[in-house]
């Protein structure tokens, strides 16, 4: 009975784990579409990074 319940353990913490993963994840790729929409549409130096910790926003004219 005990090594069940360290399996069920386990499994628990391994589907935690990946749910973290994917919302880091989902974060990290729409931070990435972010960053890169900003860049075309302004002509900026932006990183995934900076989208991940400021939000980006066009308040102007768009270079052409």
């Amino acid at each position: 009975m005990k090594r069940l319940l360290q399996s069920e353990a386990a499994m628990a913490a391994a589907v935690l784990a990946v749910v973290v993963v994917a919302i880091f994840a989902a974060h990290f790729v729409a931070a990435y579409f972010e960053s890169t929409t900003y860049n075309r549409l302004t002509g900026a130096k932006t990183t995934t990074w900076d989208a991940l910790f400021v939000e980006l926003r066009v308040e102007g004219e768009v270079e052409r």
